[in-house]
C-alpha cells in the first residue's frame, strides 16, 4: 500500500491572546493499493486450456491523522473505498474542507458512501 500526503489543516483550539495557542493538526492522505487479478481471456478450442491474463487493479482509500503537540495522537483509514483516483482525491478534499477527524471518519464515510 502506498500513502500520499494530500492536505494539512491546523485548528486553533484557544485563540485567547494571553494564553499560548493550543493547536490540533489534521493530515489527510490518499491510500493506494494494488492487487493482481487473474481474468480468463479465452479458452483454447484445440487444447481446452484456459488462457488467463494477470491484471493489476488499483484501488484508493483515505486516512486521517490527528496530531497534538507535534506527535501523532490518533489515526484512522480505510482502503479500497474507490476504484477511481479522482473520486478518492475529491473525497480527501471534502474531508479536509470539513475538518473530519479520525474518530468521526467511519461515520462520515458511512453517511456519504455506505461503508
Amino acid at each position: 500500500m502506498n500513502r500520499f500526503f494530500e492536505r494539512h489543516v491546523e485548528i486553533v483550539l484557544n485563540d485567547n491572546s494571553q494564553i499560548p495557542e493550543a493547536t490540533l493538526d489534521l493530515d489527510y492522505y490518499l491510500l493506494e493499493s494494488e492487487r493482481k487479478r487473474q481474468i480468463v481471456k479465452c479458452i483454447d478450442e484445440v487444447s481446452g486450456n484456459v488462457i488467463t491474463k494477470n491484471e493489476i487493479c488499483k484501488s484508493y482509500g483515505v486516512e486521517v491523522v490527528k496530531r497534538q503537540a507535534g506527535a501523532p495522537d490518533e489515526k484512522e483509514g480505510f482502503e479500497d473505498v474507490f476504484q477511481s483516483k479522482e473520486k478518492a482525491l475529491k473525497l480527501v478534499r471534502m474531508l479536509a474542507d470539513h475538518t473530519v477527524t479520525p474518530s468521526t471518519l467511519a461515520y462520515v464515510l458511512d453517511d456519504l458512501i455506505g461503508i
